[in-house]
């Protein structure tokens, strides 16, 4: 009896990590996690990586070209918006009464030169005669000068009457383009970022209305190190993961790689005139296109929104 019992008790004695189940799966996690290291190596040998990363998309001002009171708002933010979409439109009493008053002094151009016109004829009609006269000995010298006079002055008048005329168009041109300004439209699709007026607001010429950001034209913007610029060539594939979509990645390409790093870019470069030197690692920007992004809209599941962080690896040759 007691030798049956044997092997069960010699089964309990055996210690917990030894135990058969535990080592197989001890076995299995070892086996997971060398082939994640292997993995992640053979990745690091031939892809280069960068966690310096965000989404760059093309920011779009809109702004106004003259000044006035904005009496419509036709856009709010994150609104998608089509290109020539009405955005503001400004109060255009002032405008329509510089327009009217411009239509009439060409009116009254126009007419002035007509009479100047008449006078021109006439005093032409009274020149040939006072020369036949003077001719005949009808009128005296001082006669037939005046008549020259009198139609040299209304050919200058005639002159004058002209460009009036061509000063009146073009003011007239100047206020009805100044009419059309009144009126905004979005330059592109995309989608509304920030609304920085509100109804009743006076806007100045130049002043950013709103911001759009076209989501279909978006790209990543990467940080890489000196050290590992040298393995990046325009062209190369490159997958794109995105911090607040974990486990998705998107792919894409290298489409331009800066000039300079970008320390280069600061507006005030530091001198370093004293001697004392410290050596940093220096960064070149990268930009890379997303093969998803003609798809990118801010009403899908995942949109790519600029600013996003992203983490980047460029297949090396």
């Amino acid at each position: 009896m007691d030798n049956e019992l044997m092997p069960s008790a010699a089964s309990e004695n055996i210690p917990f990590y030894r135990k058969k189940w535990v080592m197989i799966s001890i076995g299995l996690v070892t086996l997971g996690l060398l082939s994640a290291c292997i993995m992640s190596y053979l990745k690091s040998r031939s892809y280069t990586y960068t966690d310096d990363a965000i989404v760059d998309g093309q920011k779009i001002s809109v702004s106004s070209e003259c000044a006035g009171r904005i009496v419509k708002m036709a856009a709010t933010e994150g609104l998608a918006v089509r290109k020539d979409d009405l955005l503001v439109e400004l109060d255009s009493a002032e405008i329509n009464a510089e327009k009217a008053k411009a239509e009439a002094a060409l009116l009254s151009s126009d007419a002035n030169i007509k009479l100047c016109e008449i006078s021109l004829g006439k005093a032409n009609s009274d020149l040939k005669r006072s020369r036949s006269l003077y001719k005949s000995g009808a009128i005296s010298l001082a006669q037939y000068e005046q008549a020259e006079k009198d139609f040299s002055n209304m050919t200058i008048q005639k002159q004058m009457a002209d460009i009036q005329v061509q000063s009146s168009k073009a003011q007239l041109e100047l206020i009805e383009a100044q009419t059309q300004f009144r009126r905004i439209y979005s330059p592109d699709d995309g989608v509304i970022a920030k609304k920085w007026v509100s109804e009743g607001d006076v806007v100045q010429p130049g002043q950013v209305l709103y911001s759009i950001y076209n989501l279909k034209k978006v790209t990543v913007l990467a940080n890489m190190e000196e050290t590992s610029i040298r393995k990046v060539r325009i062209g190369q594939a490159a997958e794109v993961a995105i911090d607040a979509y974990p486990g998705r990645k998107y792919s894409g390409k290298v489409i331009s790689i800066f000039p300079c790093t970008a320390s280069q870019m600061v507006p005030m470069q530091t001198i370093n005139a004293t001697g004392d030197f410290t050596k940093l690692t220096q960064y070149v920007s990268l930009r890379v296109s997303l093969d998803e992004t003609p798809s990118n809209d801010i009403s899908s599941r995942f949109p790519v929104l600029p600013g996003m962080s992203v983490e980047v690896w460029v297949k090396g040759d």
